[in-house]
């Protein structure tokens, strides 16, 4: 856990999608207090393939040469 974490991104737009998600994941994990251990799995192999989808493609694009 870094404080200066902001600091270390290249651009703004980075900066803004790493805070987006930051906000997204720590308002659901909230929602997840009273959730088993099985769902939670689950809900973390749906997010995970969706994280894993969207770098496929912005890799796929900047390497394309946008």
């Amino acid at each position: 856990d870094k404080a200066n974490v902001g600091n270390e991104f290249v651009n703004a737009n980075e900066k803004h999608a790493f805070e987006n998600v930051k906000e997204h994941v720590l308002k659901y994990c909230s929602l997840l207090h009273n959730t088993t251990s099985e769902r939670k799995v689950e809900l973390g192999n749906i997010v995970f393939k969706k994280i894993c989808e969207r770098l496929r493609k912005d890799i796929s694009y900047y390497s394309d040469g946008m």
